[in-house]
């Protein structure tokens, strides 16, 4: 049987000293396997196999904490791998391999320690973070303002606008609507069902009924009842 091209490729397994630095490459491993291990020595590499500037490299995660975790690691895989040039290089099997096949040790130590004196320009971000950067250092291209902050969560906005909802809509109903309503629903009850709907923007609500029509049939359901009401109380 003939193979298709959506046939997907066989697994292999990663070298860090080995792997080819260009095109587009998938790690795809548990926690704990070693990921921020590969990528400070993937950084490594790139400084001394590319001639990169370390402001060159663009390194994102997802949280604060794990950004200054992976700028800390990094900046320790760097001082370990300028000591390693003048001395053995330890536990670390990357290190010994890698800086082994090293042929000018004079000019990679000069590359580190550059990378050392400037890891302050290191481009470490939080997915979020790089994103607001690019968007105030390019704020005419991408029509930007220049005091534009980047909300991560906007959970917040979100009550604000169902409270605001909530009083516009029932201060301008009648007592006997509010009072039933808020029996039925709650601005919480509400957030938590249209929570699950504000990531899919592009969803339309199409209602089942004509509302005009039905707003006409409470209104006169509202009347009768209230009519009823009164009915009881001058009888009782």
């Amino acid at each position: 049987m003939p193979q298709t091209p959506f046939q997907p490729a066989r697994s292999n397994i990663f070298d860090l000293s080995r792997s080819p630095l260009e095109g587009l490459n998938l790690i795809d491993a548990s926690a704990g396997t070693g990921k921020t291990y590969a990528i400070c020595g993937l950084v490594l590499r790139l400084l001394l196999e590319k001639d990169l500037a370390i402001e060159q490299i663009l390194v994102v995660t997802y949280t604060e904490a794990a950004t200054e975790d992976l700028r800390d690691r990094i900046r320790q895989k760097l001082r370990h791998a300028l000591n390693a040039l003048n001395n053995p290089p330890g536990d670390d099997v990357f290190l010994r391999e890698y800086l082994a096949n090293i042929k000018d040790c004079k000019s990679a130590a000069r590359r580190l320690s550059e990378a050392l004196q400037c890891f302050d320009q290191a481009a470490i971000f939080t997915i979020h973070g790089f994103c607001q950067r690019m968007l105030l250092e390019n704020c005419f291209e991408s029509n930007t303002l220049f005091d534009a902050e980047l909300i991560a969560d906007d959970s917040y906005l979100i009550r604000e606008i169902i409270e605001d909802f909530w009083r516009h809509i029932f201060s301008r109903s009648s007592d006997l609507l509010s009072l039933y309503i808020a029996d039925k629903l709650t601005p919480d009850a509400l957030y938590d069902f249209l929570s699950r709907f504000i990531p899919h923007h592009l969803i339309q609500f199409i209602p089942a009924f004509e509302p005009a029509a039905v707003c006409s049939h409470l209104s006169d359901s509202e009347t009768e009842y209230i009519e009823a009401y009164r009915s009881v109380c001058h009888e009782w």
